[in-house]
């Protein structure tokens, strides 16, 4: 792009396209770039299993590459669309863009999920393919439970206990209650029946 505006001189030699009513992208969207989750402080409002935490943002722990961004932007890339690498909710996809300031068009995509299962030898819940399975079903169940409950509590304080505040779940129920969509990562076609 040499050029943009109004009153601008147009080279002879150019070609003129009529694009009334389209939308003009300055570059491509590299559509999937996974980071290394940053070590974020575990509180008592953190999920219980250490692989749920859909309230992290990746944008959050994104720290440019200089060498990266530079070979991206050689190929026409201007953002990049990025998540976390680790976790069964690995948190909130973000779309960063490609220049000096890593500036954040959107900080939150979607949640994002993956058939995530731990290394041998670790011995932490879950181990299998089944558990992954049983966390993301529950969490789930559990999310739409948090968001009621938040909500009986709002209108009968007097009457109902305070539910314990749960930043995975809050996160959540909110990306269920506003739309958002929920990409399911998969290694090959039957992870991706089974997120079906």
């Amino acid at each position: 792009i040499e050029a943009v505006g109004t009153q601008i001189d147009v080279p002879k030699d150019a070609t003129i396209v009529d694009l009334k009513g389209d939308h003009i992208y300055a570059g491509f969207i590299d559509a999937w770039v996974e980071y290394e989750a940053k070590d974020l402080p575990v509180s008592p409002r953190s999920h219980w299993i250490d692989l749920v935490h859909p309230e992290r943002l990746a944008s959050d722990s994104y720290t440019p590459d200089e060498k990266a961004v530079k070979d991206r932007r050689k190929l026409g890339f201007t953002q990049i669309h990025t998540g976390l690498n680790k976790g069964i909710f690995r948190g909130q996809s973000s779309l960063i863009d490609l220049d000096e300031q890593a500036s954040i068009t959107t900080p939150s995509v979607s949640q994002l999920m993956d058939f995530y299962t731990r290394q041998r030898g670790d011995d932490n819940y879950p181990e299998a393919l089944l558990g992954v399975i049983a966390v993301m079903r529950q969490t789930l169940y559990d999310a739409e439970w948090y968001e009621k409950a938040q909500k009986i509590y709002a209108k009968h304080p007097q009457k109902n206990e305070q539910p314990k505040e749960d930043l995975a779940l809050a996160s959540l129920a909110g990306s269920r209650s506003q739309k958002e969509p929920f990409l399911i990562r998969t290694a090959h076609e039957t992870a991706a029946q089974r997120a079906i």
